[in-house]
Order: structure tokens, then C-alpha cells, then sequence
């Protein structure tokens, strides 16, 4: 999937679980910002993507060197990846504060919806690697082409209204 499908499916998320747990309304806020941000954060391995580009601005050829250390889709497509990511920074983050353990789970369910996102195209993603480095991905005829019309037509502007009602949620539910 694009970055900006990427990035609107991992503030969807959050916001869910923002409106499902009642977390406060300032963490959900802070949480979206990095839910979007981590949802744009496993193709800094491909040097050809935005997330790669604006690395390469701080740490001149990392994500040239992360892709050819592990390849596109390699260990940033992995499931267990996003979760021991979310699972670290939530305990330094409770470190600080018990509260603050939201900016891990958000960060973790923002990654984890970047791989979904990925399972459903042509190439599919290694959710399950390293127990299995086979590609989970819908039956040939339900695949969809990354940056393709029904990606940027369809599944982006649903990414967008999932967001937009899940905040609606938040909102409500928070009054």
C-alpha cells in the first residue's frame, strides 16, 4: 500500500482502540500522531518510498542499507516485530509514567496496520517470519496493486472514513 493509505490506517486503528478502552483525550491525540507515523515506519526499507526518503535526510543511507540487509518486506513486515516494538517502547514509555503506556500500544497497532495493509496486496507480507517467511495475502482474485486506482479510489478513502467515525466515537463517548 501507499504511505498515505498506510498512515490512515494506522490513525483508524488507534482511534478505535481509542473509543473501545477510553483512553484519555489527550494520550488518543498524542497516540494518532504516532499510530500515523508508525503506520509509515516499515517501508523506511525500501529507498524508493517517502518514509525511506525522509530517514535518508537524517541518516544518510540507512534505508539503502536496511534494504539490502533484510530486503523490502524483510524484518519491518514482520508481526513479531511490531508487537516487541510496541511492547518495549510501552514499558519505557511507563517508565516515565504509567499512562503513558498508550504511546506503545499506539505505536504497535500503527505498524500492525501497516502489515495488514500489505497482506492485502499482490505481494502480500510475512506476518507470521521468522516461524513461516511465506506471504500472507488474499486469493488471487482479491489482491490489490499497490498505488493502483482501487487503492487510492477505494481502500484509502475507506481508511479515511473508518478515522473519521472512530474520532466521531471517541468524541461522543468521551462527553
Amino acid at each position: 500500500m501507499m504511505t498515505k493509505t498506510h498512515a490512515w490506517s494506522g490513525a483508524a486503528l488507534w482511534l478505535t482502540t481509542t473509543a473501545t478502552f477510553h483512553v484519555d483525550p489527550l494520550l488518543a491525540g498524542a497516540g494518532t500522531i504516532i499510530a500515523w507515523h508508525a503506520a509509515r515506519l516499515p517501508d523506511i526499507d525500501n529507498h524508493d518510498s517517502a518514509p525511506a526518503r525522509q530517514v535518508d535526510r537524517l541518516v544518510p543511507g540507512l534505508s539503502t542499507w536496511l534494504e539490502t540487509c533484510v530486503g523490502h518486506r524483510g524484518l519491518t513486515h514482520w508481526g513479531i516485530s511490531a508487537l516487541a516494538s510496541g511492547a518495549m517502547f510501552a514499558v519505557l514509555f511507563a517508565a516515565i509514567t504509567p499512562q503513558l503506556v498508550w504511546f506503545g500500544v499506539a505505536l504497535g497497532l500503527g505498524w500492525l496496520a501497516h502489515i495488514a495493509g500489505d497482506c492485502l496486496t499482490w505481494q502480500g507480507a510475512p506476518l507470521f517470519a521468522p516461524f513461516t517467511f511465506r506471504p500472507i495475502r488474499p486469493p488471487y482474485g482479491y489482491r490489490f496493486k499497490t498505488g493502483g486506482t482501487f487503492e487510492c479510489a477505494v481502500i484509502r478513502r475507506l481508511m479515511k472514513i473508518w478515522a473519521i467515525v472512530a474520532a466521531a466515537m471517541f468524541v461522543y463517548i468521551s462527553l
